[in-house]
């Protein structure tokens, strides 16, 4: 059995921006969980998960030299994305994520390339937003 110790996170939040404020840049990686993206599941959200949002957006409020990137394997919203100084995506990189991560942000590798999805701000600014969300389970793909 494996299990998580539970954290405080209004705690952890406050103990986070209070951090980024002596930083001269701030490097965020927040993620979607693999798990979450998964065939035969829509999620309910384009959010990103718990307080990162509002982690991000507060991070980004008392430090402008933040650098957010975003893992995930389908599209999230962005709605801090106009707050922050860079929005770098990755997928899913494996056993070497850190280092592929760091090798980009520090110049070593040339990050450029087209994605396959739209990262939008908000779930208004998606033609298909009247239509996300399921009733009983059931979703109308329509635009």
């Amino acid at each position: 059995l494996g299990g998580a110790e539970v954290q405080d996170f209004d705690g952890l939040l406050a103990e986070a921006i209070q951090a980024a404020q002596d930083m001269d840049v701030v490097f965020a990686i927040v993620r979607l969980h693999v798990a979450w993206e998964v065939e035969g599941y829509d999620r309910k959200t384009l959010s990103l998960p718990a307080c990162t949002d509002e982690l991000v957006a507060n991070t980004a409020a008392v430090n402008p030299n933040i650098v957010v990137v975003t893992q995930s394997g389908s599209s999230i919203a962005l709605p801090w994305a106009d707050s922050v100084s860079a929005v770098v995506h990755t997928s899913y990189l494996g056993n070497a994520t850190g280092d592929v991560i760091a090798d980009m942000l520090f110049g070593k590798k040339n990050p450029s390339g087209k994605l396959s999805l739209t990262f939008a701000k908000q779930l208004q600014d998606i033609p298909s937003h009247g239509h996300f969300s399921s009733e009983s389970g059931i979703v109308q793909y329509a635009e």
